[in-house]
């Protein structure tokens, strides 16, 4: 099996409201989860291969909490990345090579993987992601109700499977429209810095 490392940013939303319990083994809070990950590589490689400056989502849809399994889910690559870095982070994304999603595909069945142009900006409440037309999501601070204040929440995982330490948000806009297909803002949003390996 290859050998790979990556290093970089996640930013992620879904349904959920702010924090979402599903990150401290809770129910969602409608019962059901729909959401998904964009990875930005900032370093990294798979044998040979390099994967600086790259990305790939996974936007899924589960009918209740993800442990449950029973999702479905789409992948999305980099179309700037070549065949070999393309095929990188598919194997990555698709769990073939180990690391977190090596655990989260045994959670939904990938229906589709698509290539497409990643417009990633990773600046806290200012972040945004466009994959394409599939794809949309734009973060903003979660604000205190009486000040307007900025706030900036954190979640911290020691044992977590992408992250150990998170920054939340808001979303502004989320949607997806490939293969699965959903709609939202005011819900949970979060950027985090990964460190991945495998297998």
């Amino acid at each position: 099996m290859a050998t790979w490392w990556i290093k970089g940013s996640i930013v992620q939303s879904c349904n959920c409201s702010w924090g979402c319990p599903c990150n401290f083994q809770a129910r969602p809070t409608h019962g059901d989860c729909e959401g998904g990950w964009v990875i930005h590589v900032e370093q990294g490689r798979l044998d040979d291969v390099d994967l600086a400056d790259l990305n790939f989502a996974i936007m899924a849809d589960w009918p209740g909490a993800i442990h449950e399994g029973g999702g479905k889910a789409i992948l999305l690559v980099d179309d700037r990345g070549d065949t070999k870095q393309r095929e990188a982070l598919r194997k990555i994304g698709a769990g073939e090579v180990g690391g977190p999603f090596a655990v989260f595909i045994n959670t939904y069945s990938l229906e589709s993987t698509s290539y497409a142009p990643f417009d990633v900006h990773i600046d806290g409440p200012r972040s945004h992601a466009n994959i394409g037309a599939a794809v949309k999501l734009e973060l903003e601070s979660i604000r205190n109700p009486v000040t307007g204040v900025e706030l900036s929440p954190m979640v911290v995982l020691p044992e977590g499977m992408l992250y150990s330490e998170s920054v939340r948000y808001s979303s502004k806009a989320f949607s997806v429209s490939e293969g699965i297909k959903y709609d939202y803002s005011g819900t949970d949003a979060a950027v985090a810095p990964i460190n991945w390996r495998g297998p």
